[in-house]
């Protein structure tokens, strides 16, 4: 449970008491009320900056205790079983939720790891089955937020080998880096140039140092998302599975049941033909139904495509 603050749902869960506050005509009468108008001056003394780090102070401090007993009433007593036929979930305090996935229709595992999950050492599990999606209010779920360790040893447990999970993934090389920090800085030197322009605009004064401080601030914030992103990049094929891992933010590796491919593409952008890069899709009727490795070395796309469905990329790479 001491994960559940390191997740959106306390958020989601302020946010629909807020949304339902306004529903019934609250709104207004909290923004008129006393405690409201003295926020409002109290954050006008402090200025900007100081009032919405406060802000956001506050809307963790709701918010986590919020996530806290959401995740406890929906995910207490959480038990998985497994009879080498069905995989059995079981959870909830208030509502108790039984789910059965078929194995015959396991096509592999996906290992979810957001950013703030990873900074505790957590992650959590769903499951890839066919006819399932992860949208399906979250049939395909094997663990909610859960520690690293336990989370990857129940994976090895559903997927009956831990090689998927273990084996080193292959780098995707220089320009796969380069593509990284490219699209990460030009957002922050857009944001940064309209700034400028706004303050030019506006004729308002502030100081060269604290601007310099902002961009150098912004700057090294993108290059280390930058370098994160691409250090969660990679791709390999064993025991069967083709894995891939791609994101920072929203980072996931996907374990998936080579046999449950039942189409490739081979996917090039204008700027991915400029460096030499490609995306490889993997269709099947499982999970999301199609499972992307990003910006690979476009010479490897169909060797690729070859060596997880062996025959299938042979004309492309004749050619």
């Amino acid at each position: 449970m001491r994960y559940a603050p390191f997740s959106t749902t306390g958020l989601l869960a302020v946010a629909a008491i807020a949304g339902a506050a306004f529903q019934f005509g609250l709104g207004k009468w909290i923004a008129e009320s006393q405690v409201v108008r003295r926020a409002v001056e109290t954050a006008e003394d402090l200025g900007l900056i100081v009032a919405l780090v406060i802000l956001v102070l506050v809307v963790v401090l709701v918010a986590s205790p919020a996530a806290c007993v959401r995740y406890l009433l929906l995910y207490g007593d959480l038990r998985v079983t497994d009879d080498n036929r069905v995989l059995r979930i079981a959870h909830g305090l208030l509502t108790t939720r039984h789910t059965t996935l078929d194995r015959a229709r396991l096509r592999g595992v996906a290992l979810r790891e957001p950013l703030a999950l990873r900074l505790v050492g957590a992650a959590r599990l769903d499951a890839v089955m066919t006819g399932r999606t992860a949208q399906q209010g979250g049939s395909s779920l094997v663990l909610p937020s859960a520690p690293d360790e336990e989370v990857r040893r129940v994976a090895a447990e559903v997927l009956t080998g831990r090689l998927p999970l273990e084996v080193p993934l292959r780098s995707h090389g220089p320009r796969a880096r380069r593509r990284r920090y490219t699209r990460t800085l030009w957002p922050v030197a857009v944001v940064i140039a309209a700034g400028l322009v706004a303050l030019t605009v506006t004729d308002r004064h502030v100081p060269v140092a604290v601007i310099a401080t902002v961009v150098v601030v912004l700057a090294a914030g993108a290059c280390a998302l930058a370098q994160d992103r691409y250090r969660g990049l990679g791709h390999a094929v064993v025991d069967g599975h083709l894995v891939a891992r791609s994101g920072s933010i929203d980072r996931q590796r996907i374990c998936l049941d080579a046999d449950g491919v039942i189409g490739w593409t081979v996917r090039q952008t204008f700027f991915q033909r400029r460096a030499g890069l490609a995306t490889v899709v993997a269709a099947t009727p499982a999970g999301a139904g199609r499972y992307e490795v990003i910006d690979i070395p476009v010479d490897e796309a169909w060797a690729l495509v070859q060596e997880v469905t062996p025959g299938m990329g042979e004309a492309w790479i004749d050619r």
